[in-house]
């Protein structure tokens, strides 16, 4: 094995099941069994609940202060949104940075830092509405920066971008990876239109980008690291996805490439062990069987039982995989990449920690 490091995944009945076998006695397990539970609490596999209220309360102030505000907040000058963002910001990163340094709230920590560079867009907003300092043109209500691509919202982002940046370097939270990620999308739909680029071209070069990104850092990354990779390679997947469906595939062989591209993500995400591929790619790829069954093939009477024939092949394949599973992924094992190897090793299940 040499000095590669694995993730496991180990479940009570595993120690079982190690015992029956002769592999460690009553003792040893027991002990084994304490040292796990012990392990997964401290990675918060023990306070599941505590951290779905963190994340949901964490949810509710971010959406009241971005997305939610309402055209009532009009009323206020450009020098009170800001001053409301800076005040809330400070206070928000202050308590954010001291529970992110015990073990104990580290999640709730990194979570109100979070929250704090959320504010980042209000408060350039309410300095830009009061200086009239504005990228292009006037963009609008505050309100509106979560609803519509102008490119007036450009410093917005990117100095949101920047704050992500700054934190990051004192927070290794994965959940900073969100507004990176969304502040990055929203980017490239306001630059679109100073380009004269199509949007859904862009948000295609844009998505295939910051996935190649999101590969990078899985590469890099080792166990301790935080899992940004999840929010980079969900955003940069829907941003693929979405500008793809989005374009003009009037023709036959355009859709038949369409329906092949969303095959290709489902593959992919058995490759890198990413279900946000798989479920986009499902999404188009039977929205392509659809297709032929209501339009290209409505009037072929055979059509339903070539289908069926096919679906039985497949899960055929899949029986036939089951029975000679160790010997297969050895042997994958052994002709994969060592980069792809890595890929599927180092990465955890959610980034919810």
């Amino acid at each position: 094995m040499g000095e590669r490091k694995q993730l496991l995944r180990i479940g009570l009945e595993d120690l079982d099941v190690a015992q029956s076998m002769g592999l460690i006695d009553s003792t040893k397990r027991e002990d084994l069994e304490a040292f796990l539970i012990k392990a997964s609490e401290a990675r918060g596999g023990g306070s599941r609940l505590v951290s779905f209220a963190y994340y949901l309360g964490a949810m509710m102030v971010i959406s009241a202060l971005t997305w939610f505000v309402v055209d009532a907040w009009d009323f206020m000058s450009g020098l009170g949104l800001a001053a409301v963002a800076l005040i809330y910001g400070l206070g928000f990163g202050f308590f954010g940075y001291r529970f992110y340094r015990r073990d104990e709230t580290r999640t709730l920590g990194g979570l109100l830092v979070t929250i704090a560079v959320c504010l980042t867009p209000m408060l350039v907003y309410g300095l830009q509405k009061e200086t009239g300092l504005w990228t292009g043109e006037e963009p609008g209500n505050y309100g509106d920066f979560y609803r519509w691509v102008k490119s007036g919202w450009c410093l917005m982002e990117i100095s949101t971008i920047g704050a992500v940046l700054l934190a990051m370097r004192w927070i290794r939270f994965s959940f900073l990876a969100f507004p990176l990620a969304l502040s990055l999308w929203f980017t490239s739909m306001d630059i679109s239109p100073l380009l004269s680029v199509d949007r859904r071209v862009v948000s295609m070069v844009f998505g295939f980008a910051m996935g190649c990104v999101a590969l990078r850092w899985d590469m890099g990354r080792d166990q301790g690291d935080p899992e940004y990779g999840f929010w980079l390679h969900l955003f940069g997947a829907l941003a693929f996805w979405g500008g793809l469906t989005l374009l003009d595939s009037r023709g036959e062989f355009s859709r038949m490439i369409y329906g092949t591209i969303n095959l290709g993500l489902m593959l992919l995400s058995l490759a890198l062990d990413r279900s946000i591929y798989m479920a986009l790619g499902a999404i188009g790829f039977f929205g392509y069987i659809g297709h032929l069954a209501w339009s290209l093939f409505a009037n072929f009477f055979y059509f339903p039982f070539v289908l069926v024939a096919f679906g039985l092949v497949v899960m055929f394949c899949g029986l036939w995989y089951s029975r000679r599973k160790s010997a297969i992924e050895k042997w994958v094992a052994g002709r994969l990449p060592r980069w792809l190897l890595r890929l599927r090793e180092v990465r955890g299940d959610s980034a919810w920690r």
